[in-house]
């Protein structure tokens, strides 16, 4: 398939359908590259340094943001 022809095809779709490719298209661009690699390790690090939100915790939070009407 041709560039153009992608193009053409892309123009096409949907609202919905284009957001969905667009982001398969940025993962595509990220998922073999060093620098994804190196800040899922950087994430992965702070996880295991106990950097993160437990589900109850974040339970808590978005009661307490609906219950502020946020």
């Amino acid at each position: 398939m041709s560039l153009q022809e992608l193009k053409t095809a892309a123009a096409a779709l949907s609202e919905e359908e284009r957001l969905w490719l667009a982001a398969y298209l940025r993962h595509l661009s990220r998922v073999d590259s060093e620098a994804n690699a190196k800040e899922l390790r950087a994430l992965d690090k702070r996880i295991d340094d106990g950097h993160y939100v437990t589900l109850e915790q974040l339970k808590q939070y978005h009661s307490a943001l609906e219950t502020e009407g946020k």
